[in-house]
């Protein structure tokens, strides 16, 4: 089997309410389905995630980056040999690890497909029966922010991520607002999106710190691995790191310098599922846990990233993750025909279950992806 031809198609499908964080506002999750089919026929989707404001890419770049670059590199080749496939992409073009990611994520889907197996069983098989996900509060009022946790709890969340950063004066409120609402039992992170100083950093840590939260993301700019390593030194509360674990390489230095105590992965930003695995490898021999972050993946991205998760050990320290779950912002549709949604999470005491279908375990939905289809 060779892979015949990638074609790459934008979508973009809208928020029922804009979601805010300390890099600007969504209002609608745009990212590009990729497409890899091989010379006998058989197809693999994989989707590639931006998150403006904080990704390099966009759509349009992801679009002539696979046309220019990416297909010509891995045209002809087998699909099974993934590794071979991303040398061959890196070693065509440096960096778009988001374009990458998505043809990536494809070959798995087509690799399962052909073996007629889900993708957890060619990664190594399960180590879990299910996944424990967080739900994600957007920037808001403090009191609108305690209001989303109420209502969540109702869906069995029993981890909130609080996000902050881009207002400061009001981010304790935020976090005593949202710790008032759910109540001591329930976990509270606070995620800044790289919208500190080192010094706010270590002066709003501490304030936070009396409400019992699990643990500080990214606080500083995603380039300040001695700041984040200050900050980590400083306060009593775990950092996470997310915008900085951008490599193993860099996460190798994140720990080496003791900048952080857990390590939030997020497969675009290493160009898929297998990098990622490395990065947890490196993890893992540092006695560090990790997350499974999200972006703004449609189902497709996030049945990768359960997948990861279920056969990934470090995922299992005590974490919830945001990427395996429904979407925390109001994505109002979606482009495969079942979609773990809310109910789902409430149905399973909080977690949720990679399917059982062959590759990435999803049915296209080819209506959905015609109506949300534009041109770049």
């Amino acid at each position: 089997m060779k892979i015949a031809s990638v074609r790459p198609i934008p979508l973009k499908i809208p928020v029922s309410k804009s979601y805010v964080w300390s890099h600007g506002i969504v209002d609608f999750f745009t990212n590009v389905l990729i497409e890899v089919k091989s010379d006998e026929g058989l197809i693999g989707y994989g989707e590639s995630d931006i998150i403006f404001g904080v990704s390099q890419e966009s759509p349009e770049t992801i679009v002539q980056v696979v046309h220019k670059y990416i297909t010509p590199a891995i045209l002809g080749k087998d699909p099974f040999n993934i590794e071979e496939i991303l040398e061959s992409m890196d070693d065509k073009i440096d960096g778009h690890y988001s374009a990458k990611s998505g043809v990536e994520f494809a070959l798995w889907d087509l690799k399962g497909k052909y073996l007629r197996q889900p993708a957890y069983n060619l990664l190594g098989g399960k180590v879990r029966e299910k996944i424990e996900v967080d739900f994600t509060i957007g920037i808001d009022t403090p009191e609108a922010m305690a209001q989303t946790a109420k209502k969540m709890l109702d869906f069995g969340y029993r981890t909130f991520v609080v996000k902050v950063g881009r207002d400061n004066e009001l981010d304790l409120e935020r976090v005593r607002k949202v710790r008032e609402a759910v109540g001591p039992s329930v976990k509270i992170r606070v995620d800044v999106n790289e919208g500190y100083t080192v010094e706010k950093a270590i002066k709003m840590i501490r304030l936070f710190e009396k409400y019992d939260i699990q643990l500080v993301e990214q606080p500083v700019a995603r380039w300040d691995t001695k700041g984040m390593s200050k900050v980590a030194r400083a306060v009593d509360t775990p950092i996470s790191a997310d915008e900085s674990n951008s490599s193993p390489q860099a996460a190798y230095q994140l720990i080496e310098n003791d900048a952080v105590d857990i390590l939030n992965i997020k497969l675009p930003y290493h160009g898929g599922i297998w990098n990622s695995i490395k990065v947890a490898s490196v993890a893992e021999s540092a006695g560090i846990p990790v997350i499974v972050g999200g972006m703004n993946h449609y189902e497709v991205g996030r049945q990768a990233n359960r997948h990861f998760a279920i056969t990934t050990p470090t995922a299992y320290s005590g974490y919830a993750h945001e990427g395996p779950g429904p979407a925390s912002q109001s994505l109002t549709d979606n482009i495969t025909k079942d979609v773990i949604t809310y109910e789902d999470v409430k149905s399973d005491g909080g977690f949720v279950k990679p399917g059982d279908g062959y590759g990435l375990s999803f049915v296209l939905d080819e209506s959905k992806v015609r109506q949300y289809a534009y041109e770049v």
